[in-house]
């Protein structure tokens, strides 16, 4: 490197090394930019499995108290109430005259779908248990409208849709489960237990 300075006057020199620093010293300040962020995303989609956690829960209760009438021949009346934010109010009212029931919350999916983007670009590694985590909330969003949907519908068809369909989101609400734990498990290092019954838009 003797020869150099005979090759470049010495403020060339000197301009070229500090913008090789200062370039070094920008890729350490998005590093550690890009670690902090990861960091807070994986905060935020955690709060959210919590909280689709429970808009899981409550879809499988009741979609298991549906397919356990229909198994025992119990003829039950089922009202279901869109709410303006998008959940949903069910009662389950049994030939005795007795009620049961609850909230029926919707998949949040707007969240997973704003920060997906920038996570496939500074955390690959957390991205694909958030895709697979988006699409399965989807599936449980279908699951919940189409159960929505038999309840208010009259159509002779539909009712007779209504008698298979709890089966069957019930088992497509054990991968949904699988998937929220396997991205909860990603972002927090623990398996998916508690739930958020807050409502968030």
């Amino acid at each position: 490197m003797d020869w150099l300075p005979s090759l470049l006057p010495v403020t060339v020199v000197v301009a070229i090394s500090l913008f090789v620093l200062k370039e070094v010293l920008e890729f350490i300040k998005r590093r550690r930019a890009d670690r902090r962020k990861g960091q807070a995303f994986r905060t935020l989609l955690a709060r959210e499995c919590e909280v689709n956690h429970w808009a899981q829960w409550r879809l499988e209760v009741t979609l298991r108290e549906v397919h356990g009438d229909h198994e025992e021949g119990i003829e039950a009346e089922y009202i279901a109430k869109e709410l303006p934010g998008g959940d949903a109010l069910w009662r389950r009212k049994d030939p005795d005259g007795g009620y049961s029931g609850g909230g029926l919350p919707d998949a949040r999916t707007d969240l997973m779908s704003k920060l997906m983007v920038e996570i496939a670009t500074i955390d690959k590694k957390l991205f694909t248990p958030l895709e697979d985590a988006y699409d399965s909330l989807i599936t449980m969003r279908h699951i919940r409208a189409s159960l929505l949907m038999f309840v208010t519908s009259k159509e002779e068809e539909d009712q007779m849709h209504f008698e298979d369909f709890p089966e069957y989101g019930l088992s497509e609400l054990e991968g949904v489960k699988e998937d929220l734990d396997k991205l909860y498990r990603e972002c927090t290092g623990r398996p998916l237990t508690g739930s958020d019954k807050r409502v968030r838009g």
